[in-house]
């Protein structure tokens, strides 16, 4: 009596993108890898920061641009223009 093939999950899915042909099999390849959730998760939270970061300069550059600018004239009047 011969042994059963051992079993091999990819077997399954081999023969689950044959059953299912074109987009079908694509969407459901699509469907079952995760690796892309992360990546997109990432993408998510890599836009959101950018977003906060131009709605900040939006809101707060013109008051950063004086304050910065006086920041540089104090130094120059107490340092003087030695660089």
């Amino acid at each position: 009596m011969q042994k059963p093939a051992p079993h091999h999950p990819e077997e399954d899915r081999n023969r689950s993108d044959a059953h299912h042909g074109g987009i079908t099999g694509w969407c459901c390849r699509l469907h079952s890898d995760e690796r892309g959730a992360t990546a997109t998760e990432y993408i998510v939270l890599l836009v959101l920061v950018a977003s906060f970061i131009i709605a900040i300069v939006a809101l707060f550059g013109e008051q950063l641009e004086r304050l910065y600018a006086a920041a540089v004239d104090t130094l120059h009047r107490d340092v003087g223009n030695r660089y």
